[in-house]
């Protein structure tokens, strides 16, 4: 089984796939072969484990050359979700404590009597066998599965000895702990948001059990990949994002460059002079080009002054994509008066200020003031210290409008220097009457 997986994967890595039909087909066809195998087999942990050479540690090895990064690339932002910014490669190792903690579940709140009664009975007589405890309740082998029923002698392997690791797995990676429900169990998994009561997964939810697990251990991998200072500093911007990773994968026009750039890009993995020199002592961190003190992936993205066309081109590309669409709803609406000023000073009083989006309804005397920011992705707090920053630099101007008796909207579109999308760009388009 495992030499037929890592043949698989190896062929899919050299076949002639784009790098993002190369991941789908890892995710889609690869490793659920996988999933039969993991259920009802007892393979060791070393087998599975990334850091023991085991299957993850292929798959792990594989996906960083489709996606052109570097050994020391984080290993957490390839498991975490697509809809939280990751590139979602399943984990072994999770899906087999996944997956044995499921069966579990459904074996003893099975709707069959006497399957229930054949496992309720082989783990009593376990707990019997190791903790000397006679009739034990539903509570003492909920305690005995949660590791809180001391054993005081040690027995002799059981089919239950798998189950009872990979539930061990769960409670320490994602907080995983099995409760008594009446005379069944349930999985008390946590929400992810702290202060919130956990998710009990129990007779009613069992269809739902697998999906419950995946999305804590979604959970935990995200986490860990935004705990790390340096490649997880944006991470909660690209879990912002809607459709997450998919988003650069759903469109063929994306050049081959621009993907092999992107990833390194968003793990701040590209070999600036900043990263050299934080290895290298003799190595400069001075910008190559502009002299500037550091040459950080930002600085080059954003500030340095040889660059100033092409950020002038992305502003403006974003920029003229809701102009046009602004243009078309107005069009076709009853609202074809309008007035839309773009990267112009007012008509109705002499300034030389300028923003770039102005919409003038001189019927409804309402103005809207929309301006683009195309900021590095150096934090979560990028896009709402950016947006903060711009709004107050134009308060003047709606302030000017104000006097004129105009009902005034102040907003900005954010849109990442790799493309990340601002969820917060909803309320501008909304009002501009632009479909999202």
């Amino acid at each position: 089984v495992l030499s037929a997986f890592k043949s698989e994967l190896d062929a899919v890595q050299q076949s002639a796939l784009r790098p993002w039909q190369k991941l789908d087909a890892i995710r889609t066809f690869v490793f659920p072969r996988l999933s039969y195998h993991l259920r009802i087999s007892s393979i060791p942990a070393y087998l599975l484990e990334r850091r023991k050479g085991g299957i993850d540690r292929w798959a792990s090895k594989a996906v960083k050359r489709i996606l052109h990064l570097p050994a020391t690339a984080s290993d957490a932002y390839l498991h975490t979700p697509v809809h939280l910014g990751g590139v979602g490669l399943p984990c072994a190792r999770d899906e087999q404590a996944v997956l044995k903690a499921a069966h579990l579940l459904r074996m003893t709140t099975c709707a069959d009597p006497a399957v229930r009664h054949v496992t309720f009975e082989s783990l009593r007589r376990l707990v019997t066998q190791r903790c000397l405890v006679g009739a034990p309740t539903t509570e003492q082998l909920a305690a005995f599965l949660n590791g809180e029923l001391p054993a005081l002698q040690d027995g002799r392997g059981s089919t239950l000895t798998p189950v009872l690791g990979a539930l061990s797995y769960l409670r320490r990676k994602a907080g995983v702990r099995v409760v008594a429900q009446g005379d069944s169990f349930a999985l008390a998994i946590p929400s992810g948001t702290e202060g919130d009561e956990p998710w009990y997964v129990g007779e009613e939810q069992r269809k739902d059990t697998i999906r419950a697990l995946h999305d804590a251990m979604g959970r935990c991998h995200y986490r860990e990949w935004l705990a790390q200072p340096n490649q997880g500093k944006a991470a909660a911007l690209y879990a912002a994002e809607p459709g997450g990773l998919d988003t650069f994968s759903r469109w063929s026009r994306m050049r081959f460059c621009d993907w092999r750039f992107l990833h390194r890009a968003r793990l701040n993995l590209v070999p600036t002079n900043a990263v050299k020199a934080a290895f290298f002592p003799d190595a400069t961190p001075h910008c190559r080009v502009c002299g500037y003190e550091a040459e950080t992936l930002g600085h080059v993205l954003g500030r340095c002054w040889h660059h100033s066309a092409n950020l002038q081109r992305r502003h403006n590309a974003v920029q003229d994509a809701v102009v046009t669409a602004l243009r078309a709803a107005t069009t076709s609406s009853a609202e074809a008066d309008l007035e839309i000023l773009v990267n112009r000073t007012p008509r109705a009083f002499s300034t030389p200020e300028r923003i770039d989006l102005q919409v003038v309804d001189h019927q409804r005397r309402r103005v809207q003031l929309v301006d683009f920011k195309c900021p590095f992705e150096a934090g979560s707090e990028a896009f709402a210290t950016a947006r903060q920053r711009n709004e107050l630099k134009y308060e003047a101007l709606a302030e000017r409008y104000r006097r004129l008796g105009f009902d005034v909207s102040l907003d900005t579109i954010v849109v990442g220097a790799l493309g990340t999308w601002d969820p917060a760009n909803s309320r501008p388009l909304t009002r501009l009457g632009i479909p999202r």
